[in-house]
């Protein structure tokens, strides 16, 4: 253990160093990038302007074009640009493409490094706060679609499947990138579990663990770890909580709605990005996560919203929430179509 404690603190002061160089960099190109972004909004609300004057009336047609360029470049700008659409919006020269995709890296691998220390810490202390690094917790109502959002990310369904809610336990989900493995492969590090190639079987893990909760609890804030190795996810770290619920069963204890919200609320914190998921055919007024998040972070700088069902409203419904007017978000809206039905043979 002391040993083990030496190695960690040494990793954790190399990683500390490395940050403070990696994020240097990363805030002179992100004013770099603001710079030209302000550039552009400058000489594209130019634009507009003489094109308005020129057009019939004079106002209205270029006021809505100045709002649609900003709006993208702002949408850029946060969730950032890729190599290509920066060649569309702004000019840059080879130096400073190269400058990004560097920076790009170098983040890409701080982050797998952070995520190994964690790992490496809660390996010697399953219960240790030393080291906070964010995660991106999934919140949202019960069929609001999180397990479907979760398993798009992973490219596998693996998460519990049922009608009398079955995620009853915060599942702590590590996604590793292995560019060198052939197979996606799962472990869960508490059981000494570890290399499973099939899904089904860490479904039924995942269920069994669930289940395991008494029905007279019916939730619990005691974790479920679980690592995903695969050439195609990124290095992310997510945490799937128990979806929010209006009113409890009969079957069901009465304090029941109450815990689940103390659950999530220990997971909002700050610095952990909330990714809010509704269901587009609900009233956002009604959404449990946007309010939940709203608590948890009243500027909306931490959350994402998550749209599922897109596909079931009116596009001009669809339209109006995806454009972040009505309830803004820092990072905006994503808006996700329903999974396709199997095509029966």
């Amino acid at each position: 253990m002391a040993a083990g404690g030496s190695y960690v603190a040494y990793k954790v002061e190399q990683a500390s160093s490395y940050t403070n160089d990696r994020l240097s960099a990363f805030k002179d190109f992100t004013n770099s990038m603001f710079d030209k972004t302000s550039d552009f909004l400058k000489s594209s609300n130019s634009s507009d302007s003489s094109s308005s004057g020129q057009s019939d009336g004079g106002s209205g047609g270029g006021g809505g074009g100045g709002d649609t360029s900003a709006t993208a470049v702002a949408t850029a700008a946060a969730v950032g640009l890729s190599s290509d659409d920066e060649e569309t919006l702004i000019d840059d020269d080879d130096d400073d493409d190269n400058e990004e995709d560097s920076t790009n890296d170098d983040i890409l691998n701080l982050t797998k490094q952070m995520i190994e220390i964690r790992n490496l810490l809660m390996t010697v202390d399953s219960r240790s706060d030393s080291l906070k690094l964010p995660s991106i917790v999934v919140i949202g109502s019960q069929s609001s679609g999180k397990s479907s959002v979760l398993e798009s990310i992973v490219g596998q369904e693996f998460l519990p499947k049922g009608s009398n809610m079955v995620t009853r336990r915060p599942i702590e989900l590590t996604l590793i990138n292995s560019p060198n493995s052939a197979l996606e492969t799962a472990e869960f590090p508490a059981l000494k579990i570890f290399n499973i190639t099939d899904f089904n079987q860490v479904q039924k893990t995942l269920y069994d663990l669930n289940m395991a909760v008494p029905i007279n609890e019916c939730i619990s804030s005691d974790p479920i770890q679980i690592t995903i190795k695969s050439p195609k996810v990124p290095d992310l770290s997510l945490v799937d909580l128990p979806g929010y619920i209006q009113i409890e069963a009969a079957d069901q204890p009465i304090e029941l709605k109450q815990k689940i919200r103390s659950v999530c609320d220990k997971y909002l914190e700050n610095p952990n990005i909330i990714l809010a998921i509704s269901a587009a055919d609900v009233d956002l007024a009604n959404s449990s996560a946007l309010k939940a998040a709203r608590v948890a972070d009243p500027k909306g700088e931490r959350t994402i919203g998550v749209i599922t069902k897109v596909d079931l409203v009116d596009p001009s419904i669809a339209y109006k929430i995806l454009t972040n007017k009505k309830y803004p978000l820092r990072m905006g809206y994503v808006g996700v179509i329903t999974k396709a039905p199997p095509q029966q043979k």
